[in-house]
């Protein structure tokens, strides 16, 4: 595996059209980059040093529930609950500058000028894919690297299913899906997920 150092990120970004004050939703497996000299805060540097103090990168922090069986609550989601969203997620999660959501199965995380605004009154009672909206509003960009034959579709596209009314016209159980999470005031309840995504 070739050596791959944050100057030849920063260049393949640019061509991918990564521009300073852009609000870039990414998905990446990094394993198939290359060899990161710094792992992967070397890529994240990277899209920070191109964004610049005006933009701002934003990555899924997802975490899992239980599929038809009762959560135990020694597994509550807490901000500090580990992503199995991959190591640039993880990695983000770590960073002093980062902000994550507090939604318990689909949580957001974000660095830079509009990271507050995007992961915001993102938790328990909110839809699980609503900071797409608003990244889609702030004229966001989604970017796929590595992971484009094994995970080829955007995340905008499980905002659009429920948008389209998709989740009333397939409902889904409620109990199917759920985890016990960590209130803001330190109590722990039970969640129960209505909004899938179906692709």
């Amino acid at each position: 595996m070739s050596t791959v150092t944050k100057e030849r990120i920063i260049f393949d970004l640019r061509c991918l059209g990564v521009e300073p004050g852009d609000t870039i939703l990414i998905r990446a497996s990094l394993s198939e980059v290359g060899h990161l000299l710094s792992g992967a805060n070397a890529f994240i540097d990277a899209l920070l040093e191109i964004v610049g103090t005006e933009g701002t990168i934003v990555s899924l922090a997802f975490t899992g529930g239980v599929f038809l069986r009762k959560p135990k609550k020694e597994h509550a989601f807490n901000l500090s609950k580990k992503s199995y969203a991959g190591a640039l997620p993880s990695a983000m999660l770590e960073r002093r500058d980062a902000h994550r959501s507090r939604h318990p199965m689909c949580s957001f995380v974000a660095i830079g000028k509009n990271a507050k605004g995007i992961t915001g009154n993102h938790d328990e009672s909110s839809p699980a894919y609503e900071p797409v909206r608003k990244i889609a509003e702030l004229g966001g960009k989604c970017i796929l690297v590595g992971c484009v034959k094994s995970s080829p579709c955007f995340t905008t596209a499980h905002l659009a299913e429920a948008d389209l009314g998709y989740l009333k016209r397939f409902p889904i159980m409620p109990w199917l899906s759920s985890v016990y999470y960590e209130t803001v005031d330190g109590d722990v309840k039970l969640f129960r997920r209505r909004d899938p995504g179906f692709q």
